[in-house]
């Protein structure tokens, strides 16, 4: 097993400009903007790549690479930025640099680039080798190959090289430049090497023995003299043991315990009312600390317990998490045998659930009362909206439907061949609205006289977005487009500059839901069972996390509480 072993050389970039780094266990990144950049926003942006790699783990090279890519296509980076960074899992390292981002290795006595510009490779790792993640503009306007070439001659270690690359006056020091070091030694285990030197110690002992046995048996007068150096030595060996197991065990003591308090003092810093990436990165430092304190085996498994327990109410405290249970709120099958819903859609407080096997059920949030519909049309369908009094429908390769008080299921848009991937159907004031993931398109139909208009496109020319990865659809007036970890928002067709603030970069949420009865946008990530809280404006409110929450089939908000479909049954969370 190979440690890695780190260290850094930074110089402040002057004015404005951009020069930072990052690095953990088993990721080890530098970026650098030669233009105008916060520094907390570069901080914050490098924080988020370390915590989207150390959450998805990326198993091969082309997952590392998206991870990476996904996240920067989200920022408004300068286009002059550069970027290397680095991924250890198990014994292969993946590699990936960004515009004049560099990446060398030495291997015994060469030092080469492996990779520069955009481009990704990966390799092996092997005893000492040593990377150093730069850019050009260190490398050869600081003349900084020259200079580590310089220094590797008589200094081996990341720690040495960076001190003396640092050996250099400030006037030479003009725009700021960062380098990023990492070797990988062999793991040092205490407890093999203290098995090395009690197998020497038995070896040492057992010589001695040999010989005190020939000498027993040659002279008598030194048998008695030998048995009682023998005894002495025993007993000496015995005590030495002893004090040697007592002083490693409180050596080991010591060690546990002053990672202990480094994680609670560390706990302890953060301001819940402050920054919640800069908490955030508080508690991915600690949990990686306590994760290097599980792996030395000498803390009782209380101990540890207790320590995840603390992280876990801190990072609660930061993302304001609540923990919540579900109640039962109404049980389709007392309406009828064997009922389910697919989909669900809110107007007011009437829940219509579509059922894909032929029927709508419409339940009233308030009162309880049920209403079925029953019509060989509804089969197949995937969408379900409502507006007033009518409930429509979309069936692929069929069009739209609705059923209003005469109870019947009328086609009002015909079924369009140029239409993609429609995932999402909405209504607002009368109008119906597609998402069409296939075409990049909002379509948008007016309401009519008699019926409906033709195909309007909704997203002005200059406002176009990528829906390849869009998830759902939600109206109050503006328009809303959910992604995995991102909202898009439109306004009379216009995409507006607008930004979610979600804590967590690694969400993944499959719905957002909003309407002109609420002040607050929700986004749910079904996988990890929690329900994004956000204010209209993209300020991150809270969390709601339950186990329910994995099981949904669909929701909606009404009245501060979420109404979660799961089959036959329809749960109830207060927010």
């Amino acid at each position: 097993m190979l440690d890695p072993v780190l260290a850094t050389y930074s110089e402040k970039a002057k004015g404005n400009l951009y020069a930072g780094h990052i690095s953990g266990p088993d990721f080890y990144c530098i970026l650098e903007i030669p233009s105008v950049y916060p520094q907390e926003e570069g901080d914050s942006l490098l924080r988020s790549i370390y915590d989207s790699v150390a959450s998805k783990k990326p198993s091969d090279l082309e997952a590392f690479d998206q991870t990476i890519s996904s996240l920067i296509q989200k920022t408004n980076l300068p286009i002059d930025f550069s970027l290397a960074a680095g991924y250890r899992s198990d014994s292969i390292l993946y590699l990936k640099t960004i515009g004049t981002g560099q990446i060398y290795v030495k291997k015994e006595t060469h030092f080469e680039q492996i990779i520069e510009g955009d481009t990704n490779a990966s390799g092996y790792i092997t005893e000492h080798d040593l990377f150093v993640l730069t850019t050009s503009y260190f490398m050869e306007n600081e003349k900084g190959k020259k200079r580590i070439l310089d220094i590797l001659h008589h200094k081996k270690s990341p720690p040495e090289i960076v001190d003396g690359l640092s050996n250099r006056p400030e006037h030479q020091k003009e725009r700021g430049a960062v380098a990023l070091f990492v070797s990988f030694e062999p793991h040092e285990d205490k407890e093999e090497q203290q098995e090395k030197i009690v197998i020497k110690k038995e070896s040492l002992v057992k010589g001695f023995l040999t010989k005190a046995l020939y000498i027993i048996k040659s002279d008598k007068k030194k048998r008695i003299l030998l048995v009682g150096i023998i005894v002495v030595f025993l007993i000496l060996l015995f005590n030495a043991g002893n004090m040697f197991g007592k002083k490693q065990r409180v050596v080991n003591e010591v060690k546990v315990d002053s990672v202990r308090q480094k994680i609670e003092d560390q706990l302890k810093s953060i301001d819940i009312s402050d920054d919640v990436s800069r908490s955030l990165g508080v508690i991915s430092e600690v949990k990686a600390s306590l994760e290097e304190l599980k792996k030395t085996n000498k803390t009782k498994p209380s101990d540890l317990q207790e320590l995840e327990k603390l992280i876990g109410e801190y990072e609660s405290k930061v993302l304001k998490r609540e923990e919540k249970t579900a109640e039962e709120f109404y049980d389709l099958t007392v309406e009828e045998k064997g009922a389910k819903g697919d989909r669900a859609y809110l107007f007011e407080e009437l829940l219509s659930i579509l059922n894909k096997e032929g029927r709508i059920y419409v339940l009233s949030l308030e009162s309880k009362s049920f209403e079925k519909k029953i019509h060989g049309e509804i089969a197949n369908a995937q969408l379900i909206a409502s507006f007033e009094n009518a409930v429509f429908f979309y069936r692929p390769g069929a069009g739209i439907y609705k059923i209003d008080k005469e109870n019947k299921p009328k086609r009002v848009i015909e079924n369009d061949t140029s239409w993609g991937n429609v995932i999402d159907m909405n209504i607002y004031n009368g109008n119906i609205y597609l998402l069409d993931k296939g075409k990049d398109e909002i379509y948008k139909y007016l309401v009519a006289e008699n019926g409906y208009s033709d195909k309007n496109s909704y997203v002005l020319s200059g406002s176009s977005t990528d829906f390849s990865k869009a998830s759902s659809l939600a109206i109050d007036s503006s328009v809303y487009v959910g992604f995995d970890n991102f909202i898009v928002k439109y306004l009379a067709g216009e995409k507006q500059d607008f930004t979610v603030q979600f804590p967590d970069t690694a969400a993944n949420t499959i719905k957002i839901f909003a309407n002109k009865d609420s002040d607050q946008i929700y986004a749910l990530d079904k996988a990890e069972g929690i329900l994004y809280i956000f204010t209209k404006d993209g300020t991150y409110v809270k969390q709601i996390k339950s186990k329910q929450l994995t099981e949904v089939d669909d929701f909606v908000v009404y009245k501060e509480a979420a109404y979660l479909l799961n089959k036959s049954k329809i749960r109830k969370i207060n927010l």
